[in-house]
Parts: C-alpha cells; sequence; structure tokens
C-alpha cells in the first residue's frame, strides 16, 4: 500500500482474516520518496493491527 486510503480499503479484510487471533503487520517506508507519508501509513496502520513493525 503506497498511501493510507489503500490501507483503509486492505487493512480491515486482512484483520478479519485473523479471526481473533494477533494481527502483526509490517510497514516499510525507506528512503526519500516522500518522508511526509511515513507518518500517516504508521498511524493508519495502527488504527488497523495489534503490532505494527516498521
Amino acid at each position: 500500500m503506497h498511501n493510507t486510503s489503500g490501507q483503509k480499503e486492505l487493512l480491515p479484510f486482512l484483520r478479519s482474516l485473523t479471526a481473533g487471533g494477533l494481527f502483526i503487520l509490517v510497514i516499510g517506508a525507506t528512503g526519500d520518496r516522500d518522508p511526509s507519508k511515513r507518518f500517516p501509513l504508521g498511524h493508519t496502520a495502527a488504527a488497523y493491527a495489534d503490532v505494527v513493525v516498521t
């Protein structure tokens, strides 16, 4: 996912696959492409996952 709207579409579905289990999400936002996206991506990921690894 390259933006928060993509996260908001995919993460609820992935969350549903955990069936009450732990949802661990690994995200990466490396390089200098658009550092301003990092906080919003992490914030949205934290809204859906139990654990976020960056």
